[in-house]
């Protein structure tokens, strides 16, 4: 609850154009450049630099910097700094939804055999993520509208109301994708790059923010010179070790205890949930650690 914690909501649901929009007025007040339509195809680091080799307009193009971060996929490391990679063999079904009752704010989210089920109050009406196997999932896009309705009204029953519509389905692979360091030679990986989550908990975006804001506050607390510096990284990744771990642990924790429909484990989802729901300092420790991350 937002008043336990003392802030005006537990979390927002806003569309990326929306976001992206922000950052675009914030960029647009700043001396940062932006280069659209980049495709990077090499990175590497001399001695004192990296080097960031990429293609824009059909044309190539050389940028030498202290300091690389890459933020999104990484796909240029992952050949020489390869990932680990845990394939929890679910995939995510994401569509929009229209329900009877009007949106309230608040999400619902409902635990299945294969994996949750959530519903995130999203402009007229809800975001559906849902997780299954990868079969299951794939036979889920050849549903029609009306089944899919009711089968989502089986999970949710009546907390929303009737399903009314549902829109496009997309449907993407879940895992968690960890990359061995974040970071290297002049270079620093933050978000998607650094790691990629299983969305059970909402962590992805939220763990990518603040390692924008730590390395943030390590860059401004180094001498420019010193901008990439071995003892600049080492700062970096001091800064994210315990957050991060926790982060990482927290997530994979939740999709093995609520994917698993092993008698044992279900005892154990209700124990946990039971605790949770009566003990107001365990749920706000949870929540504290999912809003701010294990060093808020």
């Amino acid at each position: 609850r937002a008043q336990e914690m003392g802030v005006e909501e537990m979390g927002y649901v806003l569309p990326y154009t929306l976001l992206h929009g922000a950052v675009q007025k914030g960029l647009a007040n700043s001396d940062v450049k932006c280069t659209y339509g980049a495709r990077v195809s090499e990175l590497r680091h001399t001695h004192d630099a990296a080097v960031i080799e990429y293609q824009h307009q059909g044309q190539s193009h050389t940028l030498t910097a202290r300091l690389a971060v890459a933020a999104d996929g990484g796909k240029v490391l992952e050949v020489a700094h390869p990932p680990q990679i845990t394939d929890y063999g679910q995939s995510g079904v994401i569509a929009h939804v229209l329900t009877a009752q009007a949106s309230t704010g608040k999400a619902f989210e409902h635990f299945t055999p294969q994996g949750p089920m959530a519903l995130l109050p999203y402009l007229d009406g809800y975001e559906l993520v849902l997780t299954a196997t990868h079969d299951a999932a794939q036979d889920m896009l050849t549903w029609d509208d009306a089944q899919f309705l009711a089968y989502l009204h089986n999970h949710f029953g009546n907390r929303v109301g009737d399903f009314l519509s549902i829109g496009k389905r997309s449907c993407y692979p879940l895992r968690l994708k960890r990359a061995p360091d974040i970071t290297f030679s002049h270079t620093a990986l933050i978000g998607n790059a650094a790691q990629t989550l299983h969305p059970v908990a909402g962590q992805g975006f939220n763990m990518g923010i603040r390692d924008a804001w730590e390395l943030a506050q390590v860059i401004l607390d180094s001498a420019p010179e010193n901008i990439g510096s071995a003892a600049m990284c080492a700062a970096y990744r001091q800064s994210r070790r315990l957050d991060r771990n926790a982060g990482i642990r927290f997530t994979d924790g939740l999709v093995r205890l609520f994917s698993n429909d092993a008698p044992l484990l279900g005892r154990l989802r209700s124990a946990a949930l039971t605790v949770l729901d009566t003990l107001p300092l365990a749920r706000k420790f949870v929540a504290k650690r999912m809003m701010f991350g294990a060093n808020g």
